[in-house]
This record gives structure tokens, C-alpha cells and sequence, in this order.
């Protein structure tokens, strides 16, 4: 009988151990692949704490650490989005059947996204009618863009931009202050000419966050945003 117990005892405790190392890694590639649904990143990396890790399978966790690169949105693509989830509740079935977090119930959330001045560069390309070889700096003080613009078919001319990333309604926008037309201060054409870019619209994430700063940086742009007023 003793023996019989010991037995049940020794499986019992390594189930427990190897609960520990595979239940973890098992969830994490779930909201992996949850996290590349959502950004379309190239590369996900995701850790998850909860002790027992047991507990993971209810939908339980301390922390879940993300980090996504090259992550795309409508109209750029950010070198990195770091997220950070505190006290995190997950329907495990709904996540499991449909690989999204919609209906998480999260107490702290902190995200950090990251957009280099080529990629913006290469947004502006993209989505700015009749703009090309657009080239962007972005220093701690503003943004400068410089561009081919063509005008109403007819005309090339050259443009210089100066302005900033900033929060708006949610959103996260490159704003024209002053624009420039062949060395010539025309003033600011944004919603004429060169509309305002929204590279990110914070509603399109699971997460209910609002912007705490945007940070210009040498080459990059920083965007931090939480979940608290």
C-alpha cells in the first residue's frame, strides 16, 4: 500500500514539475498567435507568470510580457511594440477557439511602441497622394520630412515639412506645423495638400489605453500608453 502511494506521489509530483515548464510555453504560443493576428508582427516573443502554472489553464496569470517587431498597422509599421499586462484574467476557451483577447479583464497595461523616421518615411510614400522619394529625420526637437510632391498631375514640386507626432482623440498622428514649397514658407496645408497621418488608432487594440506621451528621439519616435487616467 505504501509503495502503491509513493508511486501516485512521485507521478503526482512530476506532473507538477513538468506542468511548470510545458503549460507555460504551451499558453504562450496561444497568445502568440494571438499577438501576430493582431499586429501582423514579424517576430512575437511572449512570457506569461503564474504560480502554480497550473492556474494558466483557468485563464489566470500575474504578468504576460509581449514583445512584437516589425509590427504593421494601416499606414506604418513600428519597429516594436513592447506590452506589458499586470493581473490579467483570459477567457482560456473563447482565446482558444478564436486567438483573440477581446474579452481579457486586465488591471495594469502598458504598451511602448516604437517607429523609426524610415519607416515613417516609407508610410508617407505610401499613403500621401502624389508624394515620393519622401525622406524623414526625427531629432528630439521635431520631424522634418522632404519629398517630391506632384500636383494635380501637372506639377513637381519640392516640399519640406516640419512637425511633430502627437496624441489626438485616441490616435497617434504625424501633424504638419509648417510646410514649405520650393524653399518657399507656404504655411501649414495639412487637410489641403498634406493631411495629417495616423499611424496608430489605439481603439483597434483589445486594450483600453490612452496616450501618456510621444517621445522624438534621435532616428525614432516613442509612444507609452497606459490604462490609468
Amino acid at each position: 500500500m505504501a509503495r502503491r502511494l509513493g508511486i501516485i506521489g512521485g507521478i503526482i509530483i512530476l506532473f507538477l514539475i513538468f506542468g511548470q515548464i510545458l503549460i507555460p510555453k504551451a499558453v504562450s504560443n496561444v497568445i502568440n498567435k494571438s499577438i501576430v493576428t493582431l499586429t501582423n508582427a514579424e517576430k512575437v516573443d511572449v512570457e506569461v507568470k503564474k504560480d502554480p502554472a497550473l492556474l494558466m489553464l483557468t485563464g489566470q496569470f500575474d504578468d504576460i510580457v509581449i514583445k512584437a517587431e516589425r509590427a504593421k498597422t494601416d499606414k506604418v509599421i513600428f519597429d516594436q511594440f513592447d506590452i506589458n499586462l499586470h493581473n490579467v484574467r483570459i477567457d482560456m476557451g473563447e482565446l482558444m477557439k478564436t486567438y483573440q483577447l477581446g474579452n481579457a479583464s486586465i488591471e495594469d497595461v502598458v504598451l511602448r511602441a516604437y517607429v523609426s523616421q524610415a519607416e515613417l518615411a516609407h508610410a508617407i510614400n505610401q499613403s500621401v497622394k502624389g508624394a515620393k522619394d519622401a525622406k524623414v529625420e526625427i531629432t528630439p526637437e521635431q520631424v522634418k520630412v522632404s519629398s517630391i510632391l506632384n500636383i494635380g498631375g501637372l506639377i513637381n514640386a519640392e516640399i519640406r515639412l516640419e512637425g511633430t507626432i502627437a496624441s489626438e482623440a485616441g490616435k497617434i498622428v504625424f501633424k504638419t506645423e509648417k510646410f514649405y514649397i520650393d524653399n518657399g514658407m507656404i504655411g501649414n496645408f495639412s487637410g489641403k495638400l498634406f493631411t495629417d497621418l495616423v499611424l496608430l488608432d489605439l481603439k483597434q487594440l483589445p486594450f483600453n489605453v490612452e496616450v501618456k506621451s510621444v517621445v522624438l528621439e534621435q532616428g525614432r519616435a516613442v509612444i507609452v500608453a497606459d490604462n490609468h487616467p
